[in-house]
Parts: C-alpha cells; structure tokens; sequence
C-alpha cells in the first residue's frame, strides 16, 4: 500500500498509475484520486443530491447493492443530516492497485466530519475505504466501506 504525500503526487502519477494515456486504456491515476476524494466524495450532497458517482454494482459495507440502493440509502442519509461538512485529514490518503477489481484503486483516508440537522448535532473523525474504477471520462466508486473513529 503507498501512502501518498502531496509532492509525491504527480510522481505516483506518472510512475505507478500512468499520465494522460493511462486514462484511456482504463486506469485511474493519481491525481484524479485525490481531485475525487476532496472534491466529489467529501463534498458529496451539500446541494441537497447525490453527486458521487458509484458503479452498476457496489460493494457497499460489506453487501452488494445496486447503484440505485446505494444512491437511496445517501439520500436518506443527507436528508437525516442536512448540514454536513468533511475534510480530509493531510497525509492519511493511501493509495494501492485494487486487490477488488483490475484497473481499480483502492483508497483508504480519513477525515474530520461536522453533522447537524434540526435536532442534533455531531462531530468527529471517520475513516473511509474505497476502491474506484474508471468510467467513461471519470472514476466511480465500486465499493465503499468505514467507521467512525471519534
């Protein structure tokens, strides 16, 4: 497993995952993981909707589901936390060619999270694991997992 500092980013990118011409035989690269993790993962439902995109079939802690399950379980969960914020935490994202799916990634990371709805609130650490795939023009999730670390 490769823990991934941010200058070592591009160099992962271009060495262990490919560049550009990596995108187009199926690979996912490095700097699209990073972009994917803190801009549409963590980022995922402040505008009220299911952005991330996951795969047809997601092992997703521990069971496969549809995209559809996975999607109404997220929304569910965005409308039972309305406010929600998540960072990552620098230095905890980890990188590895998927032991799940060939061309995939697996990424493990952890972050810091803020919850609240009209009755709560909550704070705290999480720990995320996720392997992506390509599709199309960008990646999407084939299997998500974690837990709450406080």
């Amino acid at each position: 497993m490769t823990r991934v500092m941010p200058t070592l980013a591009l160099i992962l990118c271009s060495t262990a995952f490919g560049t550009a011409s990596a995108q187009t035989s199926g690979q996912v690269n490095m700097v699209e993981v990073e972009r994917f993790v803190s801009e549409v993962y963590l980022d995922d439902g402040n505008r009220g909707t299911v952005t991330t995109p996951f795969a047809d079939k997601v092992l997703y802690y521990g069971r496969a589901r549809s995209r559809a399950a996975v999607l109404t379980d997220k929304q569910a969960y965005y409308a039972r936390w309305p406010q929600r914020s998540y960072t990552l935490t620098p230095d905890t994202l980890r990188v590895a060619p998927s032991t799940v799916t060939s061309g995939g990634m697996d990424l493990n990371f952890e972050y810091t999270f803020s919850l609240s709805s009209s009755a709560r609130q909550t704070q705290g650490r999480g720990r995320a694991r996720l392997t992506v795939v390509r599709d199309g023009d960008g990646i999407a999730i084939a299997r998500e997992d974690g837990e709450v670390i406080r």
